[in-house]
């Protein structure tokens, strides 16, 4: 242990002195001479250099040569900062190609910033290619690349693969937003695993046609999960027409919490319409389930619906209402401070025999003297 702690004492002593002192020529020494913790060192020195990015750029590259892997994966990682320069772009495509899978992960993990065919012929390639963790960073930078002519190819991949790829092609297929995806990501939001079925009910609402909102409404039909189809539910949301406020309306009266609860946050995302905060206004009313109670009153409040306060004045002055959901709505209440109604909510809280929503609205009540 006390062996270790010497090593790293000497790494940091070589990264933030002696390469403080001569940072070119001492790291130029480390690349020709320099021991591994040397060179992994002088990358890590190079940050002394980032006001010179063509040199940096270079002594980088020059690493990204060495004979051992983790200092070319260091080097490479490095290179980040650097990206814009030529240099650093064709050093980074190069080590996408690297005979160690560490290093070909690092430089694909950075591909996804960096713009062109090149790149996404490298990226292609590395779909193929014999290590998942390659391949997993691969299908991640096509993602942020958001490249929908790589959306069929990610679908393949999924098929009959484990969990954690699954997933990454998934996160990939959300973000990219192909309409191609449709029929694959239908068959994730109706499979058996609740973490990739929320996964593909997020891409399906992101990508937003008409096949899409099908299928999630498929989901929220056919689905046992509960947790599955409130996903389904709260993804519909980013679907913004009638037909979404429809689905989601006629689930208000679910025996599911989750469902309701998700389709909550679904109308959240529909508060433009008139008829979602309708919806959202009779959950708060009279709702079953606390938590989509107390998620339809936060959504409400954030649109300056004045409904909203009338709603939570009746909630605070019922005795068998629920305290959290009138400690929401008195926090609703001082975002709302200069509204006449507002200040009357207040007001009537400070004498409620509920101590927790007395010291609250005590609390708040000095907001109300401000003019």
């Amino acid at each position: 242990m006390r062996k270790q702690f010497l090593i790293l004492g000497v790494i940091s002593l070589l990264s933030v002195g002696v390469f403080a002192q001569n940072d070119e020529k001492t790291i130029q020494t480390a690349i020709k001479s320099g021991t591994e913790q040397e060179k992994l060192a002088a990358v890590r020195a190079t940050d002394n250099l980032s006001a010179d990015q063509q040199t940096a750029a270079q002594l980088l590259s020059a690493l990204a040569e060495d004979a051992t892997p983790e200092v070319r994966a260091a080097a490479v990682e490095k290179l980040n900062q650097y990206r814009k320069v030529p240099q650093a772009r064709e050093t980074i495509l190069k080590a996408a190609s690297d005979s160690e899978p560490q290093v070909r992960k690092a430089a694909l993990k950075l591909l996804g910033r960096l713009r062109g065919q090149d790149t996404l012929d490298v990226l292609y390639s590395a779909l193929l290619d014999k290590d998942a963790d390659v391949r997993s960073a691969a299908i991640t930078a096509l993602g942020v690349q958001e490249d929908r002519n790589a959306a069929g190819k990610i679908a393949f991949l999924m098929e009959g693969a484990d969990f954690d790829m699954k997933r990454v092609c998934l996160l990939a297929l959300e973000k990219i937003r192909s309409p191609e995806s449709v029929g694959p990501l239908s068959e994730q939001a109706l499979g058996g695993d609740p973490v990739l079925a929320g996964i593909a009910s997020r891409a399906l609402g992101r990508i937003g046609t008409l096949q899409a909102q099908d299928a999630l409404e498929s989901v929220i039909k056919s689905t046992q999960s509960a947790s599955v189809r409130g996903s389904a539910a709260a993804a519909i949301g980013r679907i913004d027409n009638e037909r979404s406020v429809n689905i989601l309306s006629s689930l208000r009266d679910s025996a599911e919490p989750e469902l309701i609860l998700g389709a909550v946050y679904g109308l959240s995302e529909l508060t433009q319409r008139e008829d979602a905060r309708e919806t959202l206004l009779k959950i708060l009313k009279k709702g079953t389930d606390l938590p989509a109670r107390i998620a339809a009153g936060n959504a409400l409040c954030q649109t300056g619906d004045a409904k909203v306060l009338n709603a939570y004045a009746k909630i605070i002055g019922n005795d068998r209402e629920d305290t959290d959901l009138k400690l929401a709505g008195l926090n609703c209440a001082a975002a709302k401070i200069n509204d006449k109604a507002a200040k009357e909510i207040l007001t009537e809280a400070v004498k409620s025999k509920d101590a927790r929503v007395k010291e609250k609205a005590e609390t708040l009540m000095p907001k109300t003297d401000k003019k």
